[in-house]
């Protein structure tokens, strides 16, 4: 963290990246122990992963085909659960 602080001293502000909340927080209580200021911002979203009765997953890895594919999914009916997880 004070090699950080060393390299960005002159800087108000740069973006650190997309953590998961565990090391989101672990960072922002170490850069508070360094006197940087922290503004975290909450990058949570919301997806859809297409499985089926058997519990077979359907994976599209290009972002767009999968927001076609989840659309046309709904729009035949195809039952929606919500399940909660984290990154």
């Amino acid at each position: 963290m004070s090699l950080l602080k060393a390299e960005v001293g002159g800087v108000p502000e740069f973006a650190a990246g997309e953590f998961g909340s565990i090391e989101a927080h672990h960072l922002e209580s170490k850069a508070h122990a360094h006197g940087l200021k922290v503004r975290m911002e909450d990058a949570s979203f919301t997806s859809y992963l297409p499985v089926n009765i058997h519990g077979g997953a359907l994976i599209i890895e290009y972002n767009e085909l999968a927001s076609l594919a989840t659309e046309e999914m709904r729009r035949r009916g195809v039952p929606v659960i919500t399940r909660e997880s984290r990154r």
